[in-house]
């Protein structure tokens, strides 16, 4: 299933509420209490995804000598360091899997 950041969701929500409000000015009805409710649950979950966005980001950027994300898991059968970011090298590489540094 993919994923769907949470920009779309405020995007998708700023939207509904501000032509809605065009409609029902338009109309000078309150017929489309619906659609307002509609582009505030937008609103919120948009809000919460980024903000679950920016805690697990955060997680993931505490490490040691500047790392970020995840440092490799098996460092024992590595055959030399990256010169730019010094992540060990898995195997017979042209770049570095972490920072993208040519390494031949």
């Amino acid at each position: 299933m993919v994923k769907i950041h949470g920009a779309f969701y405020l995007t998708v929500g700023i939207v509904v509420l501000f032509y809605t409000h065009y409609v029902e000015n338009k109309i000078g009805s309150g017929r489309l209490r619906f659609f307002v409710l509609v582009g505030y649950l937008f609103l919120v979950i948009g809000i919460a995804k980024i903000l679950i966005w920016f805690i697990n980001r955060k997680k993931e950027t505490k490490g040691e000598l500047g790392y970020i994300g995840n440092k490799p898991q098996n460092v024992k059968n590595h055959l030399g360091y990256c010169p730019r970011c010094r992540t060990p090298l898995r195997g017979n590489e042209n770049f570095c899997y972490f920072c993208g540094q040519r390494l031949r």
